[in-house]
């Protein structure tokens, strides 16, 4: 069971004691050693080990009662050496088990020099070295006692205390003495309040920042001790994190300005890669069919040779600016996440590879039911080229098989060919723009395929890898985390 000592003060004049569910004694006050004195250490031994067998037959039930969750209470005079006067013993339950023993007895007739020294260093260095402020104060305003970590917080002496200048009231900004007398109202009903923020004046006119919570106790409770602690050094940090979110703020609004700027270039280049320089290419097409057309039966065979060649490589130039126009695009394009089945599409996919080369044997194994978050039609462009890669890798294999799926350990997505692979050495010029690892005699395409995969997938938060190696295939791993 866990007492709390702060709750606990050696000016208490009360007996006090507290007892664990088991009925053992965890803590005594000074005052309860002084009324009843035990020879040897209390902590550790019943309540009814430690009193008289006169006390020890009265408080048995009460005792019994408290440990079961009942509170009692006995009022009436007691014999020699005080007879006559009103002594009361009050067993209250814990929440947590065990039970608080508070005995108003009206005199201290015996002494017990060491235990009670013992007793109050223990308390004392636990009061005066707390890491957070206490102070023992009235409701009036007075604070009566206080430690030294509270006293070096607001920056008064022990002396200035003694004195009386030091006033809870005082110190607390008008402003927030409406928080105090909140909180005294909720302690005035259940003995305690909630712990609240307000700022205390140091002797030099600062401001301190804490949080507070106090317990009130007597019985009109109209006296408390209260904890504080000084949460400045905290303010002062939060201050500086929402400086610092300020400045990255108005540093991610500059650098969204500079990209709208640097989109707006793209765009206009685009604009011009679309018109200005297919303009051109159109003309050498042009020309080279009119000269084919109009002269074509007045030139040698290596003229009309020269004259196909221009026309496969304007188609050729075509093509790129339409692939790097697509390969722009994709970084601009807003997205539409929904929940997409990559399985359907792939399956769509596999349909139109083999609808277009009827005379080939190509076996699709497709992983039914995988479905994540993403923008569809992105994503049909991306499996549209790790497909058809794999279709055109395969085109030398009498028996083309290609996989897609998902891995079990990993999660990521794969696309699986029996193709012709690649050198481990070049994986990193896989998803460059334009790097091509054979040449367009071998197999025909733009180059641009797998760079446009990787964006896609940069743009669903996922990593794309690949392992293969040469007359053995190649697997294309990919990761979605939208």
């Amino acid at each position: 069971m866990t007492i709390d000592l702060n709750l606990i003060s050696s000016a208490i004049p009360q007996q006090v004691a507290a007892l664990n569910a088991e009925g053992q004694i965890v803590y005594v006050n000074r005052a309860f050693l002084t009324r009843y004195p035990c020879p040897d250490e209390p902590i550790g031994k019943t309540l009814l080990e430690v009193v008289d067998e006169v006390l020890a037959d009265e408080f048995r039930p009460y005792v019994f009662d408290a440990l079961a969750g009942k509170a009692g209470e006995i009022v009436r005079s007691f014999p020699q050496p005080d007879e006559g006067r009103a002594w009361s013993t009050s067993f209250v339950p814990l929440p947590e088990g065990g039970l608080l023993f508070v005995s108003e007895y009206p005199s201290f007739p015996y002494v017990h020099p060491p235990r009670v020294n013992s007793v109050e260093q223990r308390l004392q260095a636990f009061r005066d070295h707390a890491p957070i402020g206490m102070i023992f104060s009235h409701l009036d305003g007075r604070i009566v006692d206080a430690n030294d970590t509270f006293l070096n917080m607001v920056g008064y002496s022990r002396e200035e205390l003694a004195r009386g200048e030091i006033r809870w009231d005082s110190m607390t900004p008008p402003e927030h003495l409406h928080l105090d007398f909140e909180a005294i109202a909720e302690a005035k009903k259940s003995g305690h309040s909630q712990t609240y923020e307000k700022d205390y004046l140091k002797k030099s006119g600062e401001r301190v920042h804490i949080l507070i919570g106090f317990i009130l106790f007597g019985e009109d409770r109209e006296e408390g001790v209260a904890f504080v602690a000084d949460l400045t050094a905290l303010k002062r940090a939060e201050e500086e994190v929402r400086r610092l979110n300020t400045e990255l703020e108005e540093r991610v609004a500059t650098r969204t300005a500079e990209l709208e700027i640097a989109n707006r270039e793209l765009e206009a280049f685009c604009y011009s890669v679309s018109h200005d320089l297919r303009a051109p290419l159109r003309s050498i097409d042009g020309f080279a069919y009119a000269l084919d057309q109009d002269f074509g039966s007045q030139l040698d065979a290596e003229a009309s040779d020269f004259i196909i060649r221009i026309r496969n490589s304007v188609k050729r130039m075509d093509e790129l600016i339409s692939a790097l126009l697509g390969l722009s695009r994709l970084t601009r394009v807003e997205m539409d996440i929904q929940e997409v089945d990559l399985s359907a599409l792939a399956e769509a996919t596999a349909l139109r590879l083999q609808e277009a080369q009827p005379a080939r044997k190509i076996d699709f194994e497709i992983q039914p039911n995988l479905k994540v978050k993403g923008d569809k039609r992105l994503l049909s462009v991306a499996l549209d080229n790790l497909l058809g890669n794999a279709a055109k890798f395969t085109g030398r294999q009498a028996s083309a098989q290609i996989r897609f799926g998902r891995e079990e350990t990993s999660g990521a997505f794969y696309v699986q060919d029996n193709g012709v692979g690649f050198d481990a050495a070049d994986t990193t010029k896989l998803f460059q723009p334009f790097e091509r690892l054979h040449s367009p005699r071998e197999f025909t395409g733009s180059g641009i395929g797998l760079a446009t995969v990787q964006r896609i997938v940069r743009r669903h938060s996922g990593k794309i890898w690949a392992i293969g190696e040469v007359g053995h295939g190649a697997t294309f791993f990919f990761t979605l985390e939208v």
